[in-house]
């Protein structure tokens, strides 16, 4: 279940970097970094394009939301936290936290 939402919340931010801010540009790439920290998992997404203002980049209600708009509802209800690190010159650099029940025996 947890495997799915970290799965279902990635194809989502992915997506969204690739139809919003390369504009379908496949010569354009995307870094991902993975970090696990106790029970967190992080996961950091960076691209080079042009600046998101993260004012703008929020969940609506769902019954405002129009026909391919669930990107940012569909990850902020799985993750634990969403959010733009503002201070990256070029480009964007979004994480992606989820809180994990790691029960090692």
């Amino acid at each position: 279940d947890e495997i799915f939402k970290i799965e279902l919340a990635l194809n989502e931010a992915i997506a969204n970097i690739i139809e919003h801010t390369y504009k379908y540009d496949d010569s354009k790439y995307i870094t991902m970094t993975v970090r696990l920290t106790d029970n967190d998992l992080h996961i950091m997404l960076r691209d080079f394009g042009p600046k998101v203002d993260p004012s703008k980049v929020r969940s609506r209600p769902l019954d405002e939301i129009k026909e391919g708009g669930l990107g940012v509802y569909i990850i902020q209800s799985t993750m634990d936290e969403f959010r733009f690190d503002e201070t990256v010159k070029n480009g964007n650099l979004l994480h992606l936290k989820k809180k994990l029940n790691l029960h090692v025996s």
